[in-house]
């Protein structure tokens, strides 16, 4: 699994220490190191970035695979809600522009219950299996970008917190098929220490915030867990890692989206940033990413080859076909040409089996 980790400033600039094309280092201050701490992402949105710039970098390649995964997260106030949200109505309007029929539908996973945002919030069952199975949930054809837009906005769980009068409670996913393309949005709640919490309900705000940050826990300890080649993920930890198990086990288009703000408390940006840093691999991404398209080149080739013969072969069964029986031998020739180009693509094909991981 390849994927990408970004941060965008909600309030203020983010100092960066180095910057090239796939890594972008910025240090933070630290009481006990006077170099401070280093972080890595694969670029920094600063406060004058538009979510339309955001969408086009994380969006273009997302021609290239079926599959994208874009996930917000932050503590409550920093603008995952409105990054996340803003790359969802980009893109549906993308498709609404250029006449593409679109579908959506979208859960919200809050208490460990899940909950149809599509269909007034109607609880759903599920259960788990290999993965989550979710029953009855709502699928709408996308008509009008405004109208589902408000649809999710006045369906998620949220509660007046110290930090944030609307903090999200809850995890949205929310899915967009066009053709053979899949996009995945995921809105995490709002992190929040529920000790700073100042509400009529605070104990329940209280385990609200224990449960999100379990919740992260469980998706870090994942991804770390599949980097590192270990044997048992513990995906049935909580409904959000089976929710997303498939973006562990398919190549595709995985961007963490990791936003702050500098008005919040330092101790909550850097919980955040330690986060982020977690997933980042270094270069890893590219070099996957690298194989994969010259995997795709290879097949193309073989592919094109192939079709090719078949349509010379085509033409002469019909010539043959009509008399022409003396263009027979060319048989043997157009079937030593397909069995060459098919070995040798076989003997690619290992060897790139060898290299990605299991599906």
């Amino acid at each position: 699994m390849a994927l990408r980790v970004y941060a965008r400033m909600k309030d203020e600039n983010l100092e960066i220490y180095s910057k090239n094309n796939n890594c972008c280092v910025v240090k933070l201050p630290s009481k006990t190191k006077k170099e401070g701490i280093s972080c890595n992402f694969n670029n920094v949105w600063q406060i004058n970035e538009t979510n339309d710039t955001i969408f086009n970098e994380i969006n273009k390649n997302s021609n290239k695979l079926s599959e994208n995964f874009w996930v917000a997260f932050g503590y409550t106030g920093s603008g995952k809600t409105y990054t996340i949200m803003g790359m969802l109505e980009r893109l549906l309007n993308s498709y609404i522009d250029n006449g593409y029929p679109a579908s959506i539908s979208g859960y919200q996973l809050y208490d460990e219950k899940v909950f149809d945002i599509f269909n007034e919030n109607n609880q759903l069952k599920c259960w788990k299996t290999n993965e989550l199975k979710i029953d009855g949930l709502a699928v709408k054809d996308v008509l009008n970008v405004k109208t589902v837009m408000k649809h999710i906005e006045n369906n998620r769980v949220r509660a007046k917190t110290v930090m944030n009068s609307l903090s999200s409670r809850s995890h949205a996913i929310i899915v967009v098929n066009c053709g053979f393309i899949r996009h995945t949005f995921v809105d995490m709640a709002g992190q929040e220490n529920g000790r700073t919490a100042q509400y009529s309900d605070n104990d329940k705000l209280k385990k609200e915030g224990t449960d999100i940050n379990l919740n992260m826990l469980a998706l870090k300890d994942c991804i770390i867990r599949l980097n590192k080649k270990q044997k048992h993920i513990p995906f049935r930890r909580c409904l959000l890692t089976m929710g997303l198990k498939s973006m562990f086990y398919r190549k595709c288009n995985i961007a963490f989206i990791c936003t702050l703000s500098k008005k919040n408390n330092l101790f909550y940006m850097y919980d955040s940033i330690k986060y982020a840093t977690a997933l980042y691999r270094k270069n890893e991404s590219n070099k996957m990413d690298e194989e994969y398209s010259k995997a795709m080149d290879d097949y193309t080739k073989y592919m094109t080859d192939i079709k090719y013969t078949e349509a010379q072969e085509i033409l002469l069964w019909k010539e043959i076909k009509f008399g022409q029986y003396e263009k027979f031998p060319k048989i043997i020739k157009m079937l030593d040409s397909k069995i060459k180009s098919i070995l040798q693509f076989r003997e690619k094909a290992v060897k790139y089996t060898e290299k990605f991981p299991n599906i």
